[in-house]
């Protein structure tokens, strides 16, 4: 939501706790309207995911950018989030 409580967009997380030694929470998708980005809503979103997540003990947050999307990329690392790996593909050609 905005200042004035319209809603903009969503943030979709959830806390998993399946193949990892601690609880952990994935983001799945943030989603702001085009005329709500580059208002710092986004960044202040995060920031309610992370409260949200360290309230229920998770102490590390995931999230998957594709490669294409940099603006994405630039955000994230903005927001202090690091590379853990990398995904490849190539076209084949069958």
């Amino acid at each position: 939501m905005d200042s004035q409580g319209v809603k903009v967009g969503y943030l979709w997380f959830a806390i998993k706790e399946e193949e990892a030694e601690r609880p952990y929470a994935f983001l799945y998708e943030i989603f702001l309207l085009p005329e709500a980005r580059g208002q710092g809503i986004g960044e202040a979103a995060i920031e309610l995911m992370k409260k949200e997540a360290k309230a229920q003990g998770v102490d590390k947050i995931w999230l998957h950018v594709f490669g294409h999307n940099e603006s994405a990329y630039r955000f994230y690392k903005r927001l202090g989030f690091t590379v853990t790996d990398y995904t490849m593909s190539i076209q084949t050609d069958i």
